[in-house]
């Protein structure tokens, strides 16, 4: 009786031993997230203050080069440094607005919108550039008039986003699909390209901030619109495809209305009464 009473007591013992050396662990994690979250906050109120006071000198440099350009002859070998001036300074302008972008906090101006007409709208705005590098898009947008609550300019960016790293990838050798479908609860939005899509290796890092497997990309992009999805409860994901290529999609849910068919006008079904 004694061998079996101080087996049980040893064992429990040892669950808690157990029970603390996790809660101890879980302490150790929390700390450290803090830790992280604290210097995140820092480096992102340094970075504002950083990006604002470039921003104004930039402005500056970039109108004195456009001047400069358009008042030099064609000939001119000058011209051609001022024309690199203008190209970097507003490059530079881009990765500060995708850091500011990155930054600032996400305001909640949301509204219900046609999701196939946002869609189609985006993509008329980039018709040019599209036409420009000779690539041909496809839209295959099948959700008809279901509306997603979203901020429209936010829903936007992320579209025009997978379309420009889409458009970078086929380079001019390939075509992009854009597609959309309603899924039980959701609507989806896939822009779908015939690249040469991604190493495997890079499908954790590729929406991390400032990773980028461009040389000239900020490295900001994906994680905005990841950012974005994650803000208006959705999830961005992407895939190589089997027959070539890689498909961006991301999905958002459908207002509650929208979402259960059952549900009135205000939302409430008849089961909650």
């Amino acid at each position: 009786a004694n061998a079996i009473e101080h087996s049980r007591l040893y064992h429990g013992l040892e669950r808690r031993l157990m029970d603390l050396r996790k809660a101890h662990q879980r302490q150790k994690e929390d700390q450290e997230s803090l830790l992280r979250m604290e210097r995140l906050s820092v480096m992102g109120e340094t970075s504002a203050i950083v990006a604002h006071e470039l921003r104004n000198p930039l402005v500056s440099i970039g109108g004195f080069a456009r001047s400069l350009e358009r008042s030099l002859e064609e000939g001119d070998p000058n011209r051609q440094f001022a024309t690199i001036i203008t190209e970097e300074v507003a490059r530079l302008e881009r990765i500060i607005n995708d850091l500011l972008d990155f930054i600032r906090p996400q305001k909640r101006l949301r509204r219900n919108v046609v999701a196939d007409e946002l869609v189609r709208r985006t993509i008329e705005r980039m018709e040019h550039q599209l036409r420009e590098q000779d690539i041909p898009l496809e839209l295959d947008l099948q959700t008809d008039a279901a509306e997603l609550s979203c901020h429209p300019g936010e829903f936007q960016q992320v579209v025009q986003n997978l379309v420009m790293n889409a458009m970078q990838a086929v380079n001019g050798g390939g075509k992009i699909t854009v597609r959309t479908r309603q899924l039980a609860g959701g609507i989806e939005v896939a822009v779908i390209d015939d690249g040469p899509g991604f190493a495997p290796d890079l499908a954790e890092k590729m929406f991390a901030p400032f990773f980028s497997s461009k040389a000239s990309g900020s490295g900001l992009g994906l994680t905005i619109c990841s950012q974005i999805v994650r803000s208006h409860g959705g999830v961005l994901n992407a895939e190589n495809r089997a027959e070539g290529g890689a498909l961006f999609s991301f999905i958002l849910p459908l207002p509650r209305t929208q979402a259960d068919p059952a549900a009135g006008a205000d939302g409430i079904g008849p089961e909650d009464g």
